[in-house]
């Protein structure tokens, strides 16, 4: 038996947010900050993460934070 892969979103992730909701095969955290996504990722290891333009910046904190 396969887990669900998890993503966290940081932000809106616009377009494909209603593709998001609609699998059932993924666990989806959502942030909207950039210290909801620190606790986020204290207590969650995703499997990969979706940031919306406007925290792109934070892109190489997410990437060096993401543990497995």
């Amino acid at each position: 038996m396969t887990s669900n892969a998890t993503i966290l979103v940081l932000g809106d992730p616009g377009p494909v947010r209603t593709e998001l909701l609609m699998r059932r095969e993924l666990d989806v955290l959502w942030a909207s900050s950039l210290a909801d996504t620190k606790t986020m990722l204290e207590q969650h290891a995703p499997d990969a993460m979706l940031l919306a333009p406007q925290f792109s910046e934070y892109v190489e904190y997410c990437a060096n934070n993401i543990t497995h």
